[in-house]
């Protein structure tokens, strides 16, 4: 019997987690893409097929690949507030916060 790796059992867990695999909020149509692209046979056993079958790093560049369209209209909407000098960077008109731009600026 194949042992499986913890650290790649932890990261897909994690990343099935943070779109909700399995809850009433679920990310359906994420989930719905990454059973097609990666051929899952049955979308209950996505975690076990993701883990036994995928590697994680093409698993996340997928899941990149999908996300982009979001994160680029998030910059676009960023990019616009910031021309509108909505997103100032001062205490009194604080509405990006500082820790929340660190996390996006990659993006901008």
């Amino acid at each position: 019997m194949p042992t499986t790796n913890p650290d790649k059992e932890n990261l897909v867990d994690s990343l099935l987690e943070s779109l909700h695999y399995g809850e009433k909020k679920e990310d359906q149509a994420i989930i719905e893409q990454l059973c097609t692209i990666f051929s899952v046979p049955d979308r209950k056993k996505l975690r076990d097929h993701l883990i036994k079958t995928v590697d994680f790093s093409e698993l996340f560049a997928e899941l990149l690949g999908i996300v982009e369209p979001f994160t680029q209209m998030m910059k676009e909407i960023y990019g616009f507030l910031a021309a509108q000098r909505k997103t100032a960077r001062s205490l009194e008109h604080l509405i990006v916060g500082e820790n929340i731009q660190s996390k996006i600026s990659c993006f901008l």
